[in-house]
């Protein structure tokens, strides 16, 4: 039931922005935020998943912060285990890598954003 609850107010959000996440907040739906340390990772997320638009941006992330909020950023494992979804950055050819990239270096190497669902198999 929750789940359904998720994927409608994830719709409403594309279409109402600040409106939807305000009244997601109040429904008690999960948070949205975004880790990462890349300015052009961040715009990528922003401009492919509107309902991140107004999201948070953090360069570390804690358990605490990815508990039960839907995040958009690549995480390590045992933290995106703990997270109600995740949206990573994955690349169709070589990621960018050494450097600073910027979004056009992004788009280049076929960035696209995928939601995974982690669960933790053993204890």
């Amino acid at each position: 039931q929750k789940e359904d609850k998720m994927k409608t107010s994830d719709g409403i959000e594309r279409g109402m922005g600040a409106w939807a996440a305000t009244q997601a907040a109040k429904a008690g739906l999960p948070e949205r935020i975004i880790i990462s340390r890349h300015a052009a990772a961040i715009e990528f997320v922003r401009a492919e998943a509107p309902e991140f638009a107004d999201a948070p941006v953090l360069a570390v992330a804690t358990a605490e912060d990815v508990a039960g909020a839907i995040v958009a950023g690549n995480l390590p494992m045992h933290l995106a285990a703990l997270a109600a979804e995740v949206l990573v950055v994955e690349f169709v050819g070589s990621a960018p890598r050494g450097t600073e990239y910027t979004l056009d270096d992004m788009r280049a190497a076929g960035a696209q954003l995928r939601r995974y669902r982690i669960v933790v198999l053993t204890p």
